[in-house]
């Protein structure tokens, strides 16, 4: 497990990118665990590439333990949760609204 970030309110990154590069590690583990060795890109299709509702619970969870963002199961959309990229532009913009609201 990685270590929140420095500087980081309750281990949220304090950038996009790291957030990416976090997320990014933790899927590419999740692919290694299921005995395949992915070096993912931000827009790749992580359906596509065969990541499961399972390792989807496991993602959810994660974000919950690491951002400190609880996602609503209705909001986990291959809009939203397809890519890491999406992923990140979801995840930033409720950590805005979290901030504003």
């Amino acid at each position: 497990m990685t270590a929140p970030a420095p500087g980081a309110a309750g281990g949220q990154p304090t950038t996009g990118h790291d957030m990416e590069a976090t997320l990014t590690e933790f899927i590419e583990q999740q692919f290694h665990d299921q005995g395949d060795d992915v070096a993912l890109e931000p827009d790749d299709d992580l359906v596509l590439l065969g990541f499961d509702s399972i390792a989807y619970v496991r993602l959810v969870a994660f974000i919950k333990e690491q951002f400190g963002i609880r996602v609503p199961d209705s909001e986990v959309t291959v809009e939203q949760f397809g890519t890491v990229r999406a992923m990140v532009g979801y995840l930033e913009q409720r950590l805005a609204g979290e901030e504003t609201g």
